[in-house]
This record gives C-alpha cells, structure tokens and sequence, in this order.
C-alpha cells in the first residue's frame, strides 16, 4: 500500500473515531515521509498525550511555520504543559511503542483466530462433502431429504460462526471496542452454553465440559483484562476545523 494511501485511510479513520487505526497508518505514513505535513497534522488529532500531540504540532511547524492549526494547537498546549524539548525521531517512537498491544489482547485475539480458523475450515470442509453428496444423490435436483439439508445447514452455520470469530480476532487486534465488546458477549455465551450442551448429550465427556467451560472463561478473563487497551478517551483538546 503506497504512502498516499495509507494517509487517505489514516484521515478517513480519525474522522471515523478510529484513533488506533489512524494511529497506526499515519505512524506508517511520517515513516516513509517524514516530512509530510498532513499526516503530521492529522496524527497530532489522534494520539494519546499532550506530549505526543506537542511533538507531532512542532514538526508541523518545522515543515510549515505558518500551518495556523498548528500555532492554534500550540498555543493550547503551551497553557497545560511547558517543555523546551524539542522533537526528536525518538520521542515519535516511544509513543508509538506505548501503542502496542497488551498480553490480554493478544491471548484473547489468538483464542478467537483459532476458534474462527477451525470452525470455518470444518465449515468448508462440510460443505464440500455435503454438497457433493447432495449432488451424486439420485434424487437430487427434485428430492432434498430432511437430514441432508440438516447437514448442509449446520456446515453452514459452522462456516458462519468461523467468520463472526476471525472477525472479533480482527477487531481485537485493531483495538476495535466493538471487537471487545462482541468478545465480552461471545465468551460469556460459550461459558453459559458450551458446557451445557456437552453435559445434556447422550454420552457426556467430563474432560471436555470442563475444558468448554475453563476456556470461555479464560477469554472472558482476558478480554476483561484488555479493556484499558480500548479506551478511546483522548487527554488533548483537537481542533478538527
């Protein structure tokens, strides 16, 4: 992805409210392009600190001292917080490395990418098979047993639910608070259901109710725990005009 158009997604993800994926493609952006002032300026709308901001507002001046956004926003800054540090290339990365993701979300995120990558795997998988047995069936197109289109709904949900779990690893990943919250509600419906349904079957096996039990609410513990890493609130006051 070219350095233009990462900075078209950065803009259009600060305006979203999106500041972490901002963050990250606008970050990518003064990498490539150090001096581009845009980026710098829009980057100075979404990152965590005043500090941060005070760093990104400088080296908008340096690029362009007459950038009135920037004086506005200095002026601003220069009431709350007084540092004749100048901007450094180190400073931008240490606020960057803040930006990293907590254990938390990363256990959380892998329960999810794994759970999603298997049932959709074996979601395919099923509907391959049952579709092709559908298919080489001698009453097929006229004749669809109950049982068979049974088995092909559940190769589909199984497909189905394999994405919606990819799609909170992601959104976990991103630091999506809609990734947290999906993850918060999911976990805590396998916690309630998944052993249940294990423990109402014909043969139940203890070792795998417990284990359906033990790990949604190990994610749920997790997820729980990340919720610092989702928090949107911003210490600056942005001028969006």
């Amino acid at each position: 992805m070219d350095t233009k158009t990462k900075l078209a997604q950065g803009i259009e993800a600060a305006k979203s409210g999106n500041h972490t994926a901002a963050q990250e493609l606008l970050y990518d952006v003064v990498d490539a392009d150090p001096r581009n002032e845009a980026a710098w300026v829009w980057l100075s709308y979404v990152v965590d600190t005043i500090p941060d901001r005070k760093i990104c507002l400088e080296n908008v001046l340096t690029i362009n001292p007459a950038n009135d956004y920037a004086r506005r926003g200095m002026a601003q800054i220069d009431q709350l917080l007084k540092t004749d540090t100048e901007p450094t290339v180190p400073r931008v990365y240490r606020a960057r490395k803040r930006n990293r993701r907590s254990l938390p979300i990363l256990m959380s995120t892998a329960f999810w990418l794994g759970l999603g990558l298997l049932f959709a795997v074996m979601g395919v998988k099923d509907i391959i098979v049952r579709t092709s047995e559908l298919i080489t069936s001698r009453n097929f197109p006229y004749y669809i047993t109950p049982i068979q289109l049974w088995y092909l709904t559940i190769a589909v949900a199984f497909l189905i639910l394999g994405i919606i779990a990819l799609n909170v690893a992601w959104g976990l990943f991103v630091k999506s608070k809609i990734g947290y919250y999906v993850s918060l509600l999911l976990s805590l419906g396998l916690t309630l259901l998944a052993p249940t349904a294990l423990l109402i079957a014909e043969t139940p096996n203890y070792f795998l109710v417990v284990l359906a039990a033990v790990l949604p609410v190990s994610v749920l513990f997790f997820t729980i725990m990340s919720q610092p890493g989702f928090d949107d609130d911003q210490s600056v006051i942005a001028d969006t005009e």
